[in-house]
């Protein structure tokens, strides 16, 4: 891996051993399942929440692991507390990952709007769409990918503009948070 991306993956993983950035990633974490127990159903088989933005600030905030931890974290939690369907682990992997590309785009950069839309768009191609159309299509039977594909791309489409919108107005408090931590 080349040193730009290798380094703050390193960086990231120090930063678990310092007590400010556990207790912001549970803090996010929390935030992650409170947003996440309230959806919105988009017909039968779509959902839109909030939980990305806590995904979104702690990967900012302390980088690839800690927000690929709480994203894992996270949905086990909800999967606990409010089940929506069977438990299956290759859903928590893409949430794993997703935490993962949020810290790996928007750690120890300044958060532009380039960066959030590579974010958006690789979180949604890969995982909302590629991903999560293979996990349901392994859970509902393997024809099931077409059925599900177009329906994730089509969310995905709808959310990508929503999400960088929410992504880049949370700069503020971003800005905030981190003039904080430094104290």
């Amino acid at each position: 891996m080349p040193k730009r991306v290798l380094s703050p993956i390193v960086q990231s993983a120090k930063e678990l051993g310092q007590v400010k950035c556990l207790t912001f990633t549970a803090l996010m974490t929390a935030l992650n399942i409170l947003l996440g127990t309230f959806s919105i159903p988009i017909g039968n088989i779509m959902k839109f929440n909030l939980s990305f933005i806590p995904n979104a600030i702690l990967g900012a905030m302390y980088g690839p692991i800690p927000a690929a931890l709480a994203s894992g974290a996270a949905d086990v939690i909800k999967a606990i507390v409010k089940p929506t369907g069977a438990f299956f682990p290759g859903y928590t992997v893409s949430a794993i990952l997703v935490g993962f590309l949020y810290g790996l785009f928007l750690y120890k950069d300044k958060v532009t709007l380039p960066r959030v839309i590579a974010c958006e768009v690789t979180h949604r191609l890969l995982c909302s769409v590629l991903l999560y159309s293979v996990w349901t299509s392994m859970l509902a039977g393997e024809a099931a990918i077409w059925v599900y594909f177009p329906t994730r791309l089509l969310q995905s489409a709808i959310m990508l503009p929503i999400a960088v919108l929410l992504v880049m107005m949370m700069q503020g408090a971003l800005r905030q948070i981190r003039r904080r931590a430094k104290a």
